[in-house]
Order: C-alpha cells, then sequence, then structure tokens
C-alpha cells in the first residue's frame, strides 16, 4: 500500500474512535457481549441550561437532610502519590512559655480527640499562599486520621480545587463572585471563619429575575484508596435579602430540593448520604443574594485539618467579623485546635523591629480565646526565605526578627510555638530545600514543592504528636 493511502486509512481510524468516544459518556464500549473498547474521555463542561429542573415543592428548613440518591459509578482513576522526600532535621518539639513548659496544655484537644470516634473534630489551620492546594494540611489531616479516624477533607471555601492528592475536584459556575476580607471596600461583618465567602446574585438589582449557579464535586479514585469518602456534607450560608433554594443533581436528574431560609445570620445546613457520592451538582437560584461561607465534607466521625488558605495575609482577621457568626461556626465545627502560620507576606517589609505585628498576632489569638477559652493555639513560625544577593541565594536578614515577634506573641498569649525555620535547617536552609533532589522548595525561594510541604506536615504532625504522647504519660503518673 502506498505511503499516502496508508497515511488516508489511519486518520479515518483515528476520526472514527474520536466520533465514537465524543458521543460515549462512559469511556467503553461493548462488542459482541465479550469484547470491549476502552478509551480516554473528556468531561463536558455543564452549563446551568444544561441542568434539568425538578416540578417537586421544595423541602423545607431542617437540621439534617438524608439523601437517598444512589450515587454514579463513574470515577477517574489516578496513580498513587509518591512517599514525601525529607532532608535530615531533628525533631523540633513545640516551644511554651517557661511557666507553661510543663503543664497539660492539649488536656482540651485529648478530650476532643477522646470522642473522636462519636463524632467529628476540627482542627483549624490558618495560612498564606503556602496552604494552598492542601499543601502541608493534607499530610497532617492524612496522619490524624489514620490515628483518630475520618472519611472527608473537612472545611474548604467555595472555589476551583482539583488536588490529585486527596482525590477531589471542586468545579463552580463562573458567576460565583469571591470576596477575601483583605480586600479593599468590604464590609468585616459580612464574613464568617474562614475570612472570605462567594456570593451570587446583585441585592441592587429591581427587575426580581433569579440568578442561578452551580457546584460540581467530583471525587477522583486513587488506587490505594484515600480518605475522600465522606457521607456528610455541611453548609454555611446567609441569605439576608430573600429565601434560596438548593438542588441536589444526580446523573442529570433532580433528587430533591432543599430551602435555604432568608437570614442575615450565618446558618448551618447539612445532609447525609447513605453512600459517598463520586459525582454530584449542587445547584442554587436566589431573587436577590445568597453568601456561601465555606462547607465541609466529612464522615461521622474523625479529625477534619481544615485548609484555610488566605493569599497575601499576615493574620486572619477574626477580630473584625461578626462575633456571633464566629461563636456559631466554631461550635457547630466542634473544634478541637487552631494553627496559624503566616509570616512570608511580612519579610519583604524590612525593618527594625515588628512590635505592631506583635500587637496584632495577639489580637487576633484573644480574639479565638474569647470563644474557646481552653483551645490550644499553634503559632507555626516564618519559614526561611531567600532573595538573590549577587550571584547568589541569601536568606532575608529579618526572618530572625520576624520569627522572635511571633514566639512573643505566642507565649504571651499561652500558645505553643513551633519553630519551621529552625525545623528547615537554620539559616538558608530554603536554598537547600531548593536544590535538593528531588526539589523541597519552589525556585522563588519562598513557597515549598509538594513534597517540601508533605514534609512539613509531617514533622509538625511528629511534634504534636511528641507532645500529646508526653502529656498522656504526665496525667497517668
Amino acid at each position: 500500500m502506498k505511503p499516502w493511502r496508508s497515511f488516508i486509512f489511519f486518520l479515518i481510524i483515528f476520526l472514527l474512535i474520536g466520533t465514537i468516544s465524543f458521543f460515549s459518556d462512559k469511556g467503553t464500549i461493548t462488542i459482541f457481549n465479550s469484547f470491549k473498547l476502552s478509551f480516554p474521555y473528556l468531561i463536558p463542561q455543564e452549563t446551568v441550561e444544561d441542568i434539568p429542573q425538578s416540578p417537586s415543592q421544595p423541602i423545607e428548613d431542617v437540621d439534617t437532610v438524608i439523601i437517598l440518591a444512589e450515587p454514579p459509578s463513574d470515577t477517574l482513576v489516578l496513580q498513587p502519590t509518591t512517599k514525601p522526600s525529607t532532608v535530615d532535621t531533628n525533631l523540633v518539639k513545640l516551644e511554651f512559655a517557661e511557666e507553661h513548659a510543663d503543664s497539660t496544655y492539649f488536656t482540651f484537644l485529648q478530650h476532643k480527640l477522646a470522642t473522636a470516634n462519636e463524632k467529628p473534630v476540627h482542627i483549624l489551620y490558618y495560612g498564606d499562599s503556602q496552604l494552598e492546594g492542601d499543601r502541608i494540611t493534607f499530610t497532617l489531616r492524612k496522619a490524624f486520621q489514620q490515628r483518630y479516624g475520618g472519611n472527608g477533607i473537612g472545611l474548604i471555601p467555595l472555589k476551583h480545587t482539583y488536588n490529585s492528592t486527596h482525590g477531589f475536584n471542586l468545579t463552580v459556575s463562573p458567576n460565583w463572585k469571591g470576596s477575601v476580607i483583605y480586600d479593599k471596600d468590604v464590609n468585616y461583618k459580612d464574613f464568617g471563619l474562614m475570612c472570605q465567602y462567594v456570593s451570587l446574585g446583585d441585592t441592587s438589582s429591581t427587575d426580581h429575575h433569579t440568578d442561578q449557579a452551580w457546584v460540581r464535586i467530583r471525587k477522583l479514585k486513587r488506587n490505594k484508596g484515600g480518605n475522600n469518602d465522606f457521607t456528610r456534607l455541611g453548609l454555611f450560608y446567609t441569605s439576608p435579602d430573600s429565601n434560596a433554594v438548593a438542588s441536589f443533581i444526580f446523573k442529570d436528574t433532580v433528587a430533591f430540593q432543599f430551602n435555604l431560609k432568608h437570614t442575615k445570620d450565618i446558618q448551618l445546613t447539612k445532609f447525609s448520604f447513605q453512600n459517598s457520592p463520586q459525582l454530584f451538582k449542587m445547584l442554587f437560584d436566589t431573587r436577590n443574594r445568597l453568601n456561601i461561607h465555606g462547607f465541609f465534607m466529612e464522615g461521622p466521625s474523625g479529625v477534619y485539618v481544615d485548609n484555610i488558605p488566605l493569599r497575601g495575609c499576615v493574620y486572619p482577621k477574626l477580630s473584625a467579623i461578626d462575633q456571633t457568626d464566629l461563636q456559631f461556626m466554631l461550635n457547630k465545627l466542634n473544634v478541637g485546635a487552631v494553627i496559624m502560620h503566616f509570616g512570608v507576606n511580612l519579610v519583604p517589609d524590612i525593618r527594625k523591629n515588628y512590635n505592631l505585628y506583635t500587637i496584632a498576632l495577639k489580637r487576633e489569638i484573644h480574639t479565638i480565646r474569647k470563644h474557646l477559652p481552653d483551645v490550644p493555639i499553634i503559632i507555626v513560625s516564618v519559614s526561611d526565605m531567600a532573595r538573590k544577593s549577587g550571584n547568589n541565594y541569601q536568606s532575608y536578614p529579618n526572618i530572625q526578627l520576624i520569627k522572635e515577634a511571633q514566639k512573643i506573641a505566642a507565649f504571651d498569649t499561652k500558645c505553643a510555638f513551633w519553630d519551621l525555620e529552625k525545623t528547615m535547617g537554620g539559616k538558608n536552609s530554603m536554598i537547600k530545600w531548593v536544590k535538593n533532589s528531588p526539589p523541597l522548595g519552589n525556585k522563588d525561594y519562598i513557597h515549598f514543592s509538594q513534597r517540601g510541604a508533605d514534609s512539613i506536615g509531617t514533622m509538625l504532625y511528629s511534634s504534636i504528636k511528641q507532645r500529646l504522647d508526653w502529656e498522656s504519660k504526665t496525667m497517668k503518673r
């Protein structure tokens, strides 16, 4: 056969297979009841118009809705992630002010963990962009769940998330509008515990039309399983101007609709699944404005380390938000501990001292203490961070000053302090992390690679576990 004829023949074959795969939604075709043809397939980007509307009446507001719909079986299969590489570091213990060094600091958390087999316990982990993509928190969560149980990733903001590490894909429609507490011209009282929310609708609109937006949640199946088999979903929301409606959609069919009541205070609606769904969609309708302040996916028990990244921030502005809403969310999440991990955004601002930062950080710690007086709080120090000096990279000269400001804030407010920069290896350690094979730091000399973040999460858990175990032995004496 001549070369040009061979080319035409194979082109026709590829076009035929491509056409079949395009119109198939399963990725597999059975031929003669015995032979199966499998091929990669694309997940179509759904739009609001694609979603069928249900004529049934919405379910009225109740505490928990049990969803009986059978989840679809199709999943994406991912290769298991590689084990994190670690540098040679010794265990850096949690530090305390001298008068609290020998005390049972984690009694509150110990009590919560003892009941984690009965109800979920949440550990709030606030941080900057070092946490984005569930970095650090994934490894920390996995370690806690291996010891205390739990299925799901806990509390997350409503925004695009694709993370093969924890096997989870969240897609949202483009008409959600996001707000972060550090944005300009925002009303602090509109924010909740996560210091961020997304909104749908416009309060200035006078035509009373209905706005719609959707959220699609898809689990990514890993070869060796994972911790994403959640059976409960909780939704924190406000609907300050009118009622809203949430619809659950399975396999292009509206399973049921649920009323979100008119409220200016943050409310929680919970849904329970008989089986962990692989893929489902939520459609929201409102005539004015609906704010989603975060939602959580969890099982009926276990520990959940909540990833709360605040890009560009140096502390969470919890003191500025509505304190009634903050108290409500803290109680509903059954918080056992709080971790604050900030500092890299402060490093470029080189000063002689950071006394004002210490004052601001202490203010936010006191805000949490006001609502949860006994909750243990861990302050994670600034990590090492380097900049180019001539032909070489060197650590910023103010790392130690910032770390000391954080340590003073921790000790003055009876918090635990974990020296991340020391854990990394001290001065110029980020340079070593970037040059490590495989790299543990990114080439911006600021952020950790995924492997580096996994190492940090592992070492932080080891430090917390060491203290928990020591206190347990002390109490038994």
